[in-house]
């Protein structure tokens, strides 16, 4: 069983660095505003040779100059597109429905909202924190999963003797904010049981 994970771990990796010497236009057009991260079997380093791409586009910033520009947007997709084709991968699941820019202020601000599985968003967060490792703009990569990870515990100084890290899908006093009678109940964890959007996978 080890020498068959060293040798996915190894295939992985030799397509990942195979992929990013492709991407000087990608790394361009991302500059210090954006990143890209793999997910699923490349990002678990576990790629077989029939294995097709699954990444996010996330930007530091809904506002500029902190996340590329519109037509800077549409140029890396299209160099992702583009490089995959080229090194022989498969094309991007849902004809491209999920090759969509989010930003880190989006995945913090959807946390227990009653769209976030809709957008995609709790997706992209959880896989960020789960399963990912970052093909372009690390620093842009490390700074969102500290701001991701600090989101989930904004509220332990208020409470830290009890603190749990769990958000409620929806209240009346603003999205992922518990009302008082939630409170005085105390925190409960959200279970859930969906399929991930572009994926076979199910989180419980």
């Amino acid at each position: 069983m080890t020498e068959f994970l060293e040798s996915r771990r190894a295939e992985s990796d030799k397509r990942v660095d195979r992929l990013l010497s492709q991407l000087a236009k990608a790394q361009k057009h991302a500059g210090a505003s954006a990143c890209v991260y793999l997910t699923g079997s490349f990002g678990r380093g576990e790629a077989s040779s029939h294995s097709d791409l699954d990444l996010f586009i996330l930007s530091r910033s809904d506002e500029s100059p902190r996340r590329p520009s519109r037509l800077e947007e549409i140029c890396l997709k299209a160099d992702l597109i583009e490089q995959t084709r080229a090194i022989g991968l498969p094309e991007f699941s849902g004809d491209g429905e999920y090759l969509a820019l989010y930003t880190v202020d989006k995945l913090v601000r959807t946390l227990g909202c009653p769209n976030d599985d809709a957008s995609n968003t709790f997706t992209a967060r959880l896989l960020l924190l789960l399963e990912s490792r970052p093909l372009i703009g690390k620093e842009v990569y490390d700074e969102a999963v500290h701001e991701v990870l600090k989101a989930y515990w904004r509220d332990y100084d208020d409470h830290p003797k009890d603190f749990m890290p769990t958000f409620w899908p929806t209240t009346s006093h603003g999205c992922g904010e518990p009302s008082a009678s939630t409170m005085r109940r105390g925190p409960r964890p959200i279970r859930r049981k969906r399929r991930l959007s572009g994926s076979s996978r199910t989180t419980s």
